[in-house]
């Protein structure tokens, strides 16, 4: 009897002690799964030549506000969206009585910064939110509230938007009115061509302004604007229509359209240039078709065909030339 009492008992340790060690086995293995293994860089060694390098994230654009002539004042930002006949919230609930279903939000943002411009079109941004801004039924207008064209805008102006938010998409602005801050009254907008680059400065040809020489200085703003296609899916995503690249004026070209804006000097004829715009974003100025160019091209038309009856002359002379001397 004690002796299958003592082998009962050596059974039992025994399975106990098997228990034992297949817990300890999966706990360990639970533990493997859950907590990864964090070994120190210094540590770390290896027989491959590749070396690894991390990925860091691109640095945002720092945009080139144009603040040059504004006052403090009208640089305060503010941004205030309101339901005009309250439709949002009867959505959740399946309609409300007494409301129409075609309500509106309006928005009114001041100072937001110009970030993309395009054909009826502006993106800006304002406490890190980008907005679309649709120009098709807006007045765009000055600081003082005269008339404005989108020509005259660009990157980096501070601008006050009015208008009504799309109702499929909330980043949308149908605009009633923009106003440009940074287009003050003594600030002039250029278009025209290019001609002579060269020491800082260059002549441009104007449609009504005639020949002006533009003086360019280290703080001019020089941008190669360039047009963007984006693919519209849902939700909206951050593209804009087109961007804007710093060049210098080694860049500038005889013969390219310009959009330059600054201030006239005193004498009334030369101008000194605080922005250059280039290249072609989509705006009406640089897809128009212009007087000048066609003038310019029948000039340098009527110039060739001079050229060639000069050429067609000489050669006349020297044939007449080269008889003469046989005769003799």
């Amino acid at each position: 009897m004690q002796k299958e009492t003592f082998l009962s008992l050596i059974i039992i340790l025994t399975l106990v002690s098997f228990s034992g060690i297949n817990f300890k086995i999966q706990a360990q293995e639970s533990v493997l799964e859950t907590t990864p293994t964090i070994v120190p860089s210094e540590n770390l060694t290896t027989n491959s030549s590749k070396i690894i390098t991390p990925t860091f994230m691109p640095i945002p654009t720092v945009l080139p506000i144009n603040i040059k002539y504004i006052n403090d004042k009208d640089l305060k930002q503010s941004l205030v969206i309101n339901e005009i006949k309250g439709r949002s919230i009867c959505k959740f609930v399946g309609g409300c009585p007494n409301v129409e279903k075609n309500g509106e939000v309006e928005i009114s943002i001041k100072a937001a910064i110009v970030t993309s411009v395009a054909d009826n079109y502006l993106k800006v941004k304002i406490f890190d939110i980008d907005y679309e801004v649709d120009l098709s039924r807006a007045k765009t207008l000055r600081y003082q509230w005269t008339p404005a064209q989108l020509d005259d805008f660009v990157v980096g102006d501070v601008v006050n938007v009015y208008g009504f938010l799309n109702q499929d998409n909330r980043h949308l602005i149908q605009a009633e009115t923009v106003r440009n801050i940074s287009l003050q009254k003594n600030v002039s907008v250029l278009g025209g061509i290019i001609r002579n680059p060269i020491d800082n400065t260059f002549t441009l040809l104007t449609e009504n302004s005639g020949s002006v020489k533009v003086f360019v200085s280290d703080d001019t703003k020089i941008n190669q604007a360039e047009a963007m296609a984006c693919i519209m899916i849902y939700p909206p995503v951050n593209c804009p229509r087109s961007t804007s690249t710093p060049i210098t004026f080694n860049d500038l070209k005889d013969g390219e359209r310009a959009i330059v804006r600054g201030v006239w000097n005193k004498d009334g004829v030369t101008f000194n240039a605080d922005q250059i715009i280039i290249g072609n974003d989509g705006r009406p100025f640089f897809n128009k078709k212009m007087e000048l160019e066609k003038t310019q091209n029948q000039n340098n038309l009527e110039e060739e065909i001079r050229n060639q009856i000069k050429i067609l002359q000489e050669r006349i002379k020297d044939i007449q030339d080269q008889l003469k001397m046989q005769l003799f």
